[in-house]
């Protein structure tokens, strides 16, 4: 071979080398003793009780750590490669109130990190990155586990959670039931270069017992009204709102306490009769949905405090309803409304308000209107004679509709005096 053909060969089997030692080369560079594993921690508030005061942070533990052996330690979750089977064991966790910790192999293939902004690169050290840097960690050590938390706040909070929290109507205990049970979550995670395992930890508002004792508690109360043998939607919601609204008495002595998480549940509503907005909302959500009557769970502000509040649906359309607003009052004025004045929701309400089609007017029926005619005449009367001789009501509407457009006077009960009025209406006759 000549010297051209040796200088050749040479180059070739430099490049192959290279190709075949550099990924070792940088993942020697990469995950230096100084690095190995990485190992990060996030605290986050949950958006939607801003006022619990949670400061959010990233912190890494020190090089070398052994996280993975500790999560091993505390039992293996499960390995998983899909984000959907991943968020179905959170979600069956957080239902069971239990620890989550699992293996996730779904990440990239360079790794389970993401890109950083060069503003973000810039930023300058927190107090954590401070300590790492004294303990000898390099400038693109702490670059690195930048990346590594990014992946896993991207991972966890905009992947993961919405969809562990995504909306079921089938579902009474999870969707909204579950987004607003807790007050922080806090997710670890630690990687070796084979390994990345991640553990979550909710600050949950119940425990599993109370959940249970609020499962047979919901179940006997649903017996009481009888909503199984009412046949229309209206009727079920409205004895479930008129329960809510005479039994549950807003908790103003601890509205300020922000150390009373229990406050924000449906348990406390149910069981204690004591809550505030978002307990009485949480409640309706999970008392209208085990009814068959579609309900989300809204939030924000009413005259500059944190405030909770369903919409409800009936028909194709969506209505407000806030049962804390009406706890109490004979007359419900907040129920079944297009709007509900000084209610702000935050961003995060704002979105799943525009998911739905909400009714521009409130939910209302035409008082005296009992056939579903349009028009009041003497198919009405004698529709409201029959109701007061059979009690059943008959006609266009549900019955939870008869009875609202059958009270005439709006004394809250149906009777001969009602027949009059109608029949007077009817007939043209003035007082």
């Amino acid at each position: 071979m000549d010297r051209k053909g040796k200088r050749l060969a040479a180059l070739l089997c430099a490049v192959l080398m290279a190709v075949t030692l550099l990924p070792g080369q940088v993942w020697a560079e990469m995950y230096s003793a100084e690095d190995a594993p990485l190992s990060a921690t996030v605290v986050c508030s949950n958006p939607l009780y801003p006022e619990l005061g949670v400061v959010e942070s990233v912190t890494y533990d020190a090089p070398g750590t052994a996280m993975l052996a500790e999560t091993n330690a505390m039992g293996d979750g499960g390995r998983y490669d899909s984000l959907t089977d991943v968020a179905a064991y959170v979600h069956q966790q957080f239902k069971a109130r239990e620890q989550i910790l699992f293996f996730y192999t779904g990440y990239p293939a360079d790794g389970p990190f993401s890109e950083l902004t060069a503003e973000e690169a810039a930023a300058a050290y927190s107090k954590s990155e401070k300590h790492l840097a004294a303990d000898g960690v390099s400038h693109a050590g702490i670059l690195l586990r930048r990346r590594f938390a990014k992946y896993l706040t991207t991972l966890v909070r905009q992947q993961l959670l919405p969809e562990v929290f995504r909306h079921d109507p089938q579902d009474p205990t999870g969707g909204d039931y579950m987004r607003y049970q807790y007050g922080s979550v806090t997710y670890s995670a630690s990687w070796d270069g084979n390994y990345f395992g991640v553990t979550i930890a909710f600050t949950y508002f119940t425990t599993a017992r109370q959940e249970t004792e609020l499962e047979q508690t919901a179940a006997s109360l649903l017996d009481y009204l009888g909503v199984a043998r009412m046949a229309e939607p209206e009727e079920r919601l409205a004895a479930i709102y008129d329960w809510l609204c005479a039994h549950v008495e807003n908790d103003s002595e601890n509205r300020n306490d922000t150390t009373n998480l229990l406050k924000y549940s449906a348990y406390a509503a149910l069981v204690n009769k004591r809550a505030v907005s978002q307990g009485y909302a949480l409640l309706l959500y999970r008392l209208a949905l085990a009814a068959g009557v579609d309900v989300r769970v809204v939030s924000g502000s009413v005259n500059a405090e944190s405030h909770g509040w369903d919409l409800v649906k009936l028909g194709v359309r969506w209505y407000q309803a806030d049962a804390a607003w009406d706890a109490g009052a004979q007359v419900h004025r907040h129920y079944l409304k297009a709007s509900l004045s000084n209610h702000q929701p935050d961003g995060e309400s704002a979105a799943v308000m525009g998911q739905h089609f909400l009714s521009p007017t409130d939910f209302t029926v035409k008082i005296g209107e009992l056939n579903g005619s349009g028009g009041i005449d003497s198919t009405d009367v004698q529709l409201l004679y029959d109701y007061l001789v059979t009690g059943k009501a008959s006609g266009g509407l549900s019955a939870a509709d008869f009875r609202k457009a059958a009270d005439i006077n709006g004394d809250g009960a149906i009777d001969v005096y009602d027949l009059q009025l109608l029949y007077e209406s009817v007939c043209g006759i003035s007082e």
